[in-house]
């Protein structure tokens, strides 16, 4: 794997409950470092299926795949979940809040598992509460009060951009984002683009953008079609 490559993924294959037909054979695919990559295709083609295989939820049927390095399947789950959290953003296309904690408390989820996190705050000489409020006001969510509402309390809209907050705090490396301007209307989701770039180039992640949405695609270094990898 090359030192300026963030992601490789070689002749993998993915197939839902062992079945015949594989869903997905990649031959190759790489991310570079800091490099913006944009996965389009129609709904059922696999890309969220892409996304948890790169950030080691789901193990492929065969070959590797490998970030920043390392072989997440050669890993234990345990040690996947930490270099997760450690290493990825990601905006889930479900936003995957956690209903009982208030705006602040996921946001913030990521850094009480991830010292490397904690450590770029402290690097950057933010602490959690300010970088929340500098995330949230740059997402357009300008209410001072909306730090400590429920999230359950929160527009679709809001939620999402919860969402992106929590996967931008504390720099990761890649940033993964799974369709995470479905909900916004397009005020909203021209503040959540640029906002996205910025922290991607402020701290020179990659990132990893899917969508089916190809008014996008001029925005990124690179567009893949999911479909020239989907078995039919």
């Amino acid at each position: 794997m090359s030192s300026n490559t963030c992601i490789e993924i070689s002749n993998v294959e993915f197939s839902w409950n062992n079945q015949l037909q594989p869903l997905l054979s990649i031959e190759s695919l790489i991310l570079k470092k800091a490099e913006k990559l944009f996965i389009h295709g129609p709904s059922g083609c696999g890309k969220t299926t892409l996304l948890n295989l790169i950030s080691g939820v789901l193990k492929p049927s065969r070959g590797e795949i490998e970030v920043l390095g390392n072989n997440l399947f050669s890993e234990k789950q345990k040690l996947r979940d930490q270099f997760r959290v450690d290493h990825m953003g990601i905006i889930f296309q479900q936003f995957n809040l956690i209903p009982y904690l208030n705006v602040l408390e996921n946001i913030t989820l990521p850094c009480l598992f991830s010292t490397r996190r904690r450590e770029m705050l402290s690097i950057q000489k933010r602490n959690t509460f300010d970088e929340t409020s500098r995330l949230l006001d740059a997402l357009g969510l300008e209410d001072k009060d909306i730090i400590q509402k429920n999230v359950t309390q929160l527009s679709t809209g809001q939620q999402q951009r919860v969402a992106a907050a929590r996967a931008l705090i504390g720099s990761p490396e890649i940033i993964i984002a799974d369709e995470p301007t479905s909900a916004l209307d397009q005020d909203a989701k021209q503040g959540f683009l640029e906002l996205l770039f910025e922290e991607a180039n402020r701290t020179n992640s990659a990132l990893l953008f899917v969508s089916h949405d190809l008014t996008l695609t001029k925005l990124f270094d690179r567009s893949v079609s999911l479909n020239d990898y989907r078995i039919q």
